[in-house]
């Protein structure tokens, strides 16, 4: 069963010429003519480019599994699956982090990055596994890049697709 990993800018959710260029690499690389697409997508759970992959993974008929910042592993079609892996160990709930409290929730959402790419890394959903990285060079927060810098650690292949800095020109 080959999985893929897909980690994703929030930020290219600002623009729409950005979100139009993630979609296309993910149909891409979900679709992709002349190669059997993955049999299972790993994802979070944030809106934009984990949202957009799990969407285009479901209408290509790919397995999809969702790791929640709450702390849940939800396979779409079949429900939760259990809690996040830890140490040997199932952690307890999670709270979500209150709306204001930015380091909380980049804690929360660095900690389900890690979490998933170690599950993801030991073949928990099938082997091979690669991770696919849709940057947002103007992002702020940089957790797209550490979560594929910890799957690149991790051992896992990463194709890494830098979203262009501004908006291509259109033409008539």
């Amino acid at each position: 069963m080959t999985v893929l990993l897909v980690t994703g800018s929030r930020a290219l959710t600002a623009y729409p010429w950005a979100v139009t260029w993630a979609v296309a690499q993910l149909r891409g690389e979900i679709t992709r003519t002349g190669h059997a697409p993955p049999d299972r997508l790993v994802t979070g759970d944030a809106i934009g480019p984990d949202t957009w992959a799990a969407d285009t993974s479901t209408a290509a008929g790919v397995l999809v599994t969702r790791w929640t910042i709450a702390g849940e592993v939800q396979q779409r079609e079949g429900g939760r699956l259990g809690r996040w892996y830890l140490s040997g160990h199932w952690c307890p709930p999670h709270e979500v982090p209150p709306s204001g409290q930015r380091g909380a929730w980049r804690s929360q959402c660095l900690r389900r990055d890690r979490e998933m790419v170690r599950a993801v890394g030991e073949g928990r959903y099938g082997l091979p596994a690669r991770v696919l990285a849709l940057v947002a060079p103007w992002s702020r927060t940089r957790g797209t890049a550490w979560t594929a810098h910890i799957a690149r650690e991790a051992g896992l292949p990463v194709d890494w697709r830098v979203a262009p800095a501004f908006a291509p020109a259109v033409t008539p």
